[in-house]
């Protein structure tokens, strides 16, 4: 296999994580100076925001909110300001405005930031793999469109019909739109091999 995949160098040459840890990679290496800020500092942030706001919600429904907001697309984000009960808008806007006074990124932010990096012109990966499709948000969708533009090769693999994350976001449509924007070739596995 290592011979396959052009040697050490080749094996080296990989790039093999989750979103949030090829973004942190790729920002750090392209010199981005920030602190990621851990859950319960998020927290606490979401906290005091809220209550600058006077919102009575507890802090992981407005962190649930805050996410949604920042990993949605624009007209999902006018959305979610009406099914909300309080103005996610302005508590995004004072939360971010707190993470910056920290020079703190959050997990969003992290792929926000990548994307920016990579819509920038960042070089693109020639080849992409991606499991469980169906669990990824629209700010992944772009982030994996922007680093395949001008690759050669990618290669999602997934189940529309598990998709259960879309309480975090996750848009299982992703599949229809990627074969609407891709010229793609499906591959369904009709036996369990699992069991």
């Amino acid at each position: 296999l290592e011979e396959q995949l052009g040697g050490k160098r080749g094996i080296r040459n990989l790039r093999i994580g989750t979103f949030h840890s090829i973004c942190h990679s790729l920002l750090k290496e392209a010199g981005e100076e920030f602190t990621l800020a851990d859950e319960d500092t998020v927290l606490e942030i979401v906290r005091e925001c809220g209550e600058e706001l006077g919102i009575k919600e507890k802090p992981g429904k407005l962190r649930q909110a805050i996410s949604l907001w920042k990993t949605r697309e624009a007209g999902d984000r006018e959305a979610l300001k009406t099914d909300m009960d309080f103005p996610v808008d302005q508590l995004v806007r004072i939360y971010e405005a707190r993470l910056s006074s920290l020079s703190a990124l959050d997990f969003d932010d992290l792929l926000l930031k990548a994307l920016e990096k990579a819509e920038e012109g960042g070089k693109p990966f020639p080849y992409i793999l991606v499991d469980e499709f169906q669990d990824i948000s629209p700010l992944q969708y772009e982030l994996i469109r922007a680093w395949h533009r001008g690759g050669r090769e990618i290669f999602i693999i997934g189940d529309p019909d598990q998709a259960i994350y879309g309480f975090r976001g996750a848009a299982a449509g992703s599949f229809d739109r990627f074969c609407q924007e891709e010229e793609t070739e499906i591959i369904r596995l009709r036996k369990n091999y699992r069991s």
